[in-house]
């Protein structure tokens, strides 16, 4: 109880204070060159008395995090002679797409392989998601290749925790890409 005295009374004495400096800021300031230093000032005076007196900072009052979420996904993408295709656009897209829709993208190495480890800003990792893989490069692949997609689903590996919402992977998976004939 004491203490809750102290802090109400501190706390009135603080604002009566700024209070004051601000009223005596703002007739100063209307006197000086614009009041451009009075106001940095000010400024410098007033996060002084808010971290001595009661330890807030400005990033105190921020946010810490954000809800995330590890992903991890691998494959091979090859045309239908099981010959690798590199620079093949791989794109992982949430299904359905949400408000906080998450979209990763990479292309296929010189083996054709592709690796997503990567972090995500989402509260709740979806159970499908869609995956395009798309030529980009046109003819110097060996040719063009028909877009494909397919939809993927994950499943959990590591445990939630806080604003962690867990690892996740999806199984590896081969992608045979039909050329485009035209």
């Amino acid at each position: 109880m004491k203490e809750g005295f102290v802090f109400a009374i501190g706390s009135f004495f603080f604002f009566t204070i700024i209070a004051t400096l601000h009223d005596i800021g703002a007739s100063i300031m209307r006197k000086t060159f614009g009041g451009f230093v009075m106001k940095r000032i000010l400024a410098a005076i007033s996060r002084f008395i808010l971290v001595t007196l009661f330890g807030i900072t400005q990033t105190s009052c921020v946010m810490y995090g954000s809800p995330s979420a590890d992903y991890q996904f691998k494959g091979k993408v090859m045309d239908e002679g099981s010959l690798p295709i590199k620079d093949i656009r791989v794109t992982v897209k949430e299904m359905p797409k949400n408000e906080s829709s998450f979209i990763l993208e990479t292309t296929t190495d010189a083996s054709g392989n592709f690796k997503f480890e990567e972090k995500v800003i989402v509260s709740d990792f979806p159970e499908k998601l869609k995956v395009v893989f798309e030529d980009t490069d046109g003819p110097d692949n060996r040719g063009e290749y028909l877009k494909d997609s397919l939809i993927i689903g994950s499943h959990q590996v590591e445990k939630a925790d806080g604003w962690y919402s867990g690892g996740y992977v999806s199984d590896d998976i081969d992608v045979y890409l039909k050329r485009n004939e035209l």
